[in-house]
């Protein structure tokens, strides 16, 4: 282990900083720019990382890509964002890993652009003419998004409702289903997703985040001891909870597993070996690898 991810491990981000960051193996250079947003310094991380990307993408294409992209939504740097991928787009050919990560990008700049919106706040009156004439599924996330803090629910219930056996995206099923869910809405519904179908009331399902054994797993992936493996694994995690809710997808007797599966997940994203898995942890690391595989997220 190097003295900076000692330093970065142990949160001494200031001393990490100040440690020589000339020709830094990948892996310290990418924990670098972790210190640098753990201090709030996005700016000087990116900044750092642009210094140095042409020889950290040769090192590893993947996690560049990653890290850049994440650094400039974090940013709201949208246009640069957009002449990012045009430079990533521009390099020689590695993988088609890669080549299928930067076809997705477009989508992702444009969820990000939306998910800003969001942020800002669209006001009740945007979000209820969003409903009444759904057309894209960003602005539908952002008005869904909106109404969580505005409005009663019976004004837009039954539109909301509509949305559950719609065309549109699961995650935007998976929305309006939370939203009807923190709202206490008591009507029966039907949600069509994932090509099923349930019947069920949304005050009685709850938020996938709000279950026991996934605060126990998010408190699990928080103390990995690898910053960059507890940044992915909670991502998945996440992305596998959103994927199954309403189902409940892990019961208190398979917490080990499945914390053994994701984890091994986590590192495979990373570019490492798995490592190790029982059979059960394989079994979860392959349910969690195809759950995810075969609902690429709307927003990524």
């Amino acid at each position: 282990m190097s003295q900076l991810e000692e330093l970065v491990k142990k949160g001494d981000y200031e001393q990490a900083l100040a440690l020589p960051d000339k020709d830094l193996e990948a892996k310290d250079a990418f924990l670098r720019v972790s210190a640098f947003l753990s201090l709030g310094k996005g700016a000087e991380g990116l900044d750092y990382l642009l210094r140095e990307r042409e020889r950290l993408f040769t090192a590893d294409p993947l996690m560049t890509i990653r890290v850049d992209f994440e650094l400039r939504f974090l940013l709201r740097q949208f246009d640069e964002a957009e002449a990012d991928l045009e430079w990533f787009q521009n390099q020689p050919y590695v993988s088609q890993r890669v080549e299928e990560a930067l076809r997705d990008l477009p989508k992702a700049i444009l969820a990000a652009r939306a998910s800003q919106k969001s942020a800002r706040g669209m006001d009740y009156e945007e979000a209820m003419e969003t409903l009444a004439s759904p057309t894209d599924d960003f602005a539908l996330l952002a008005a869904l998004g909106a109404l969580r803090k505005v409005g009663e629910l019976e004004d837009y219930r039954g539109l909301v409702e509509e949305i559950l056996t719609s065309y549109h995206h699961d995650d935007v099923k998976t929305y309006a289903l939370m939203l009807l869910s923190a709202k206490g809405s008591e009507h029966e519904v039907t949600l069509v997703k994932g090509g099923k179908s349930y019947r069920l009331v949304p005050a009685r399902i709850g938020s996938p985040f709000g279950m026991a054994e996934y605060k126990a797993l998010r408190e699990r992936v928080e103390n990995v001891g690898d910053a960059g493996l507890a940044q992915v694994m909670g991502e998945l995690l996440d992305l596998y909870a959103l994927i199954r809710y309403p189902e409940r997808f892990v019961t208190p007797g398979d917490l080990d597993s499945f914390f053994e599966g994701l984890k091994g997940l986590g590192r495979t994203y990373l570019g490492q070996s798995e490592g190790e898995l029982t059979p059960d942890g394989r079994k979860r690391y392959e349910e969690i690898k195809d759950a995810i595989a075969k609902n690429p997220p709307l927003m990524e």
